[in-house]
């Protein structure tokens, strides 16, 4: 475990301090939880850590921390979704210094953190069923809880993965997962869930963050200032170079390997119709007497390259007489 992660169990702690005192409900989050439950420890150098507690309950555990009155202790509400509504809010040691280049966020304190994600009642089928089923669901005594997972993307929860839950060991803490974690990786993940709930998270690496445990990011603040970098406007060309990367560049990446793969293909075409020139009419005697193999043999590389613009979703041929002699071998075959 890492200066910095210490850092972040000690804010856990007080999170969970918190939570006993004022019988709040919180779960590890995605990923943090499947690390917890799949290795109990911190496996990389990573520093995230995420937890979620219902929307309603956020306030009287951001409000009990601050009754704590601990030394460098800041709160932020990060809006990951200005439509819905959906904040995080990060309890971060302030005394601590982390600038994720790949993350690239502008955020207000840039310590180590925690961050809560709010569980928001509410189900995305019922509102598409109607006034009826969630009236029906109310009288069945059902609770949905809605996870804001990236634009546009929600993920909806059984209100037991708050209420039903277990405490697992985790770097000598204790700490809450739903009881049902199949059944939570499951809805968080998707199908191929077992892949992916504890991929090892990636570890801290120094060319792409700037991090220090001992020091407080105001003062990495101010030495940037003095040397004429703000990491804010920095941050935002990183993001604006991320998403042309994502978008345009690939658009035009993606059609310039179209057009590529096109040439190519005619010199492939251009360089098979001269190789087998020489031999059609021999080729074509083997296959009236059935020499099959000694003619897979001699067509091996047009075979090849028919199947590799086959993947690519290009049609591949050079005359009629290849063309007819490829589809019986691959009939026959």
């Amino acid at each position: 475990m890492t200066e910095m992660q210490q850092h972040i169990l000690t804010l856990m702690k007080e999170i969970d301090r918190v939570c006993r005192e004022q019988k709040i409900r919180y779960i590890l989050h995605g990923q943090t939880a499947g690390c917890a439950l799949k290795y109990g420890k911190f496996k990389t150098g990573a520093y995230p850590f995420h937890i979620i507690v219902s929307k309603e309950e956020i306030p009287a555990l951001v409000s009990g921390l601050k009754m704590l009155r601990i030394e460098n202790r800041e709160f932020e509400t990060v809006s990951e979704n200005t439509d819905s509504g959906m904040n995080t809010v990060r309890y971060v040691d302030s005394a601590t210094t982390i600038f994720d280049r790949r993350e690239a966020a502008s955020y207000a304190c840039n310590g180590a953190a925690v961050t809560i994600h709010p569980f928001v009642p509410g189900d995305d089928s019922d509102e598409q069923k109607g006034i009826l089923a969630r009236i029906r669901n109310a009288l069945n005594h059902k609770k949905n809880y809605r996870l804001y997972i990236k634009e546009g993307q929600f993920k909806t929860f059984p209100e037991e993965c708050l209420k039903k839950t277990k405490r697992i060991r985790f770097e000598g803490m204790e700490l809450p997962v739903p009881e049902n974690s199949d059944q939570f990786f499951e809805i968080f993940f998707g199908p191929e869930w077992k892949k992916e709930y504890a991929k090892q998270m990636q570890s801290t690496n120094s060319s792409f963050v700037i991090y220090d445990a001992k020091v407080p990011y105001k003062q990495y603040l101010e030495d940037f200032r003095a040397a004429s970098v703000n990491i804010d406007d920095l941050f935002e060309k990183i993001r604006s170079l991320n998403l042309f990367m994502e978008t345009e560049y690939a658009e035009k990446k993606n059609n310039l390997n179209r057009y590529w793969m096109i040439a190519k293909r005619s010199e492939d075409k251009a360089a098979l119709s001269h190789h087998y020139a020489d031999q059609m009419e021999e080729m074509k005697k083997l296959a009236d007497t059935g020499n099959l193999d000694e003619l897979r043999s001699r067509m091996t590389l047009y075979l090849e390259k028919e199947e590799f613009y086959r993947n690519e979703g290009m049609s591949f041929t050079v005359n009629e007489e290849l063309t007819a002699i490829a589809e019986m071998l691959r009939q026959i075959h």
